[in-house]
Parts: C-alpha cells; structure tokens; sequence
C-alpha cells in the first residue's frame, strides 16, 4: 500500500512539474476560435489563420540533448522544461484545426514571440507573426488576401527574356522580375519511407515558357500598413510592398519585383558581352583545334610526299 502511495505521489508531482513547466511558456490569451486556413511545409513552417494572419512555426519534434556547456554549467535546455504537447511532427497539423493564439512568456528561439494552440490535439508551438511581403507564400488563399486590396492594374505580355533569369516585359512598358517555383522534390528519405510533401498550388508552378507574348495580365500592388491586424500581434515596420502577377490567359500566378529600364539593358548588354566571350572563346578554340588538327595532317602527308619525290629522284628506291 505504501508503494503505491508513492507512486501516486510521484506521479502526481511529475505531471504538476510538467504542467507546470508548460504554463511558464504560455501568456495572456489574445486570439481563440481561429480556423486553419493554409498550412505549407518547404524549409519553413508557414500557416494562415481565418483572421488573415499568416505565422512562421517553429516544431520541436524531440529533446536535444545537453551542450557541453550545458552540462558543465549544470543548466537544462530550455525545451526540458516543454510539456508533451510541444513535441510532434509538423505534418500531424495538415487539415481545417482550430487554433488559440497566445502571447509566448518565454520562448526557445528569438522571434517566436506567440504560441499556436490546437484545440483539437491540445499541441503547441512556437510562433512567428508574418506581415504581407515577408515571404513569397505560394499558396492560393494567401493570394486570394492581395488580390481582396485592391483593383488590378491590367497590361499584356510583349516579350520574355531567359537569358536574363525569368524577366518580362508588358505593353505598359512595365518590367518584371518575376519569382517562378517548380514542385517541391522529395530527398531520398523521404521517397523511401513515402513522406508526402508540401507542394505550392497548381497555379503558381510554371516556368517562363508559360508566359508567353499576348498573354493577359493583372497586376496587384499590395500595401503593408500598420493595420488592425498588425496592430493585434504587435507588429511594428517600415511599410514595405509586394507584387502578384495573375496570368489570366495561362490560369497561372507569380510575385515578382518590377524593375527598371536601366536594369533591362544593364542585363543584356552583360548577356551580349557574355555572349561574345563565350563566342570568342568557342570560336578561337575551335578554330585552333581544327587548324593545327588540319595542318599537321596536311604537313605530315606534304612532307612524305617529298620525301619520296627526293628519294626517287637520288635512286634510294631501286629494287
């Protein structure tokens, strides 16, 4: 009886402990009830939550061990002090969650000021917020909020340049840098093992043989502003701007940097220098390898060829 009455206690003490250690991490409640509205995956952990806010996260998967330091200091790492709930997988989040928003008291990585909780599986984790423009989030919902702003500005494809890293320009004479994604690929881990990977939406995977002369395009110019929202989440920048070009005609999608006409021809007048050296080179070198392949051979046969004119002509080839 007495066993198991400290057990009891022992168990009673350790899941106190760790409740404990939890709620040290967690501050005042500023938002609940918050749907899932994108979740992708690709280096970073970024969500959008159903108030337009849009979160970089940070999941802790398991206990790092002690530093060296750390342990001759006789210190802890912090995330020793994170209850269960703080350890999982990122892909366990995929789907429509509810999620509460709470202040972070203390945090294990600089930045990651709030904590995200899930109402359904009780996880928690770390938060960053991300205004508009922080990051190319190439995901339609993410989209869909630039283009809710404002009206478009519409223009048509006159000319796209490979050669100067996926460039266009439009018939308002408007130049752009425009940022194109591919699929996501899968390292040979994740292949074998049969992880599903995060991919961007359909319409923002395209290269710029897919933005072709004619092609119509709307152009949206979305602000950063110390909104209500970014008021909310204590967010305090310069204003700062980014760009999403729709292609109607393709159905396709892209953020891209306008630029100038300066950067236009500084671009290729570097491609028709680079195109020079290289033709330059190519051509000295063919034409040596041709030249000195083409003059030996014909020295070689020239010089046999008097040779026996000369051997001839002294009788050295008498039978």
């Amino acid at each position: 009886m007495k066993n198991k009455f400290e057990k009891l206690v022992c168990c009673l003490v350790f899941c106190t402990s760790a409740l404990f250690a939890s709620e040290s991490f967690i501050g005042d409640k500023i938002d609940e009830k918050l749907d899932v509205v994108y979740s992708y995956l690709q280096n970073d952990w970024i969500m959008g939550l159903s108030d337009g806010s849009s979160w970089k996260l940070m999941p802790i998967k398991e206990k790092r061990p002690q530093t060296w330091t750390e342990w001759w200091d006789q210190t802890e790492p912090k995330e020793w002090r994170l209850s269960d709930e703080f350890f999982f997988d990122p892909r366990d989040w995929r789907g429509r969650y509810t999620v509460k928003v709470y202040l972070a008291k203390d945090s294990v990585a600089s930045g990651y000021d709030y904590i995200l909780v899930n109402e359904t599986t009780d996880q928690k984790v770390f938060a960053k917020f991300v205004p508009y423009g922080a990051d190319f989030i190439p995901k339609i919902d993410y989209a869909r909020r630039i283009k809710e702003q404002g009206e478009p500005i519409s223009s048509t494809v006159l000319a796209s340049y490979t050669f100067l890293d996926d460039v266009v320009t439009l018939e308002d004479k408007s130049i752009w840098k425009l940022h194109l994604v591919g699929k996501n690929s899968a390292s040979f881990s994740e292949w074998w093992n049969g992880v599903e990977i995060d991919q961007p939406d359909d319409t923002f995977v395209s290269k710029l043989s897919d933005w072709k002369s004619t092609d119509k395009i709307d152009i949206y110019h979305a602000h950063f502003e110390d909104s209500e929202l970014n008021q909310k989440y204590r967010v305090s920048k310069p204003q700062q701007e980014i760009y999403l070009l729709e292609n109607r005609t393709r159905h396709k999608m892209a953020y891209a940097n306008e630029m100038c006409f300066k950067d236009l021809l500084d671009g290729l007048q570097k491609h028709g220098e680079s195109q020079h050296e290289k033709g330059y080179s190519s051509g000295f070198s063919e034409g040596y390898k041709k030249g000195y392949k083409d003059g030996q051979s014909k020295g070689f046969s020239d010089g046999v060829e008097r040779g026996k004119k000369e051997a001839q002509k002294n009788n050295l080839f008498q039978e």
